[in-house]
């Protein structure tokens, strides 16, 4: 068992309260039987999930609603008013390449570690769903964060909770976490455009970017997800995903 599912399991038994303080690094590691150097790993990959926070000064605590979450039942994870996958999906088509260019122009040295960290946290636990999904949402908000504009990064962050919903979780168990490969895939993208964003090419960026959501949209349609869910096809969509219309059938 890896040990951020151990702690998981300690968190989901009740042994870490919410709101409770873990143990301190040396004690942990001892009770857990593992190196301090894989126990940070471990807590940076529950902080992904939101799992725990660390407090500069106090140490490291567990996040109200964490067991919960680990249960399935956090609600914080879902709209009321469902939107549709597609919806959504046009809304980060028209967003987040420009995005990813401006993050190219004006990323820091602080947010280019950022994005870094969440990719290798990611690249650290290649089997674990939770981890990737999370970790997709985190990397795509952080890109955000990188503008250094805020109104950019509170439109990201309704996307971001939308990505939380439902129904959009759904979708990527049923597309992207189902397609033998795509898991792997979609980390190479990701690795592309941080790369892109990393050298400061803001086309580059805009580039990978919209071929990372334009894979996402092609696997809506192989996947006949976009029909099962009932959500509206543009145009493009439709004569992607229809045989082409004959003269004779017009």
């Amino acid at each position: 068992m890896h040990i951020a599912d151990q702690i998981k399991d300690l968190i989901r038994k009740g042994v870490f309260p919410e709101g409770g303080q873990l143990p301190p690094e040396r004690d942990l590691a001892e009770q857990l039987q593992v190196s301090r150097a894989s126990l940070r790993e471990a807590l940076s990959a529950l902080q992904i999930l939101g799992l725990v926070e660390t407090r500069p000064g106090q140490g490291t605590f567990i996040c109200a609603g964490a067991s919960s979450a680990l249960l399935g039942l956090d609600s914080s994870w879902l709209y009321q008013d469902l939107e549709s996958p597609f919806t959504i999906l046009q809304a980060r088509k028209a967003a987040e390449p420009p995005i990813a260019a401006l993050a190219a122009r004006q990323r820091s040295g602080a947010s280019l570690k950022h994005l870094k960290e969440i990719l290798d946290l990611v690249g650290n636990y290649p089997s674990d769903a939770c981890v990737f999904y999370e970790g997709d949402r985190k990397f795509h908000l952080a890109i955000a964060e990188a503008t250094e504009n805020p109104v950019l990064l509170r439109m990201m962050s309704i996307i971001h909770d939308l990505m939380g919903q439902k129904l959009w979780l759904t979708l990527m168990m049923d597309s992207t976490l189902a397609t033998p490969g795509r898991w792997q895939q979609a980390v190479l993208e990701h690795q592309s455009i941080y790369k892109a964003i990393e050298a400061q090419e803001e086309d580059s960026a805009a580039a990978r970017m919209k071929e990372h959501l334009d894979m996402v949209e092609k696997l809506m349609i192989e996947a006949d997800l976009v029909r099962s869910h009932q959500i509206p096809l543009d145009r493009n969509m439709q004569r992607a995903a229809s045989p082409a219309t004959t003269d004779s059938q017009r």
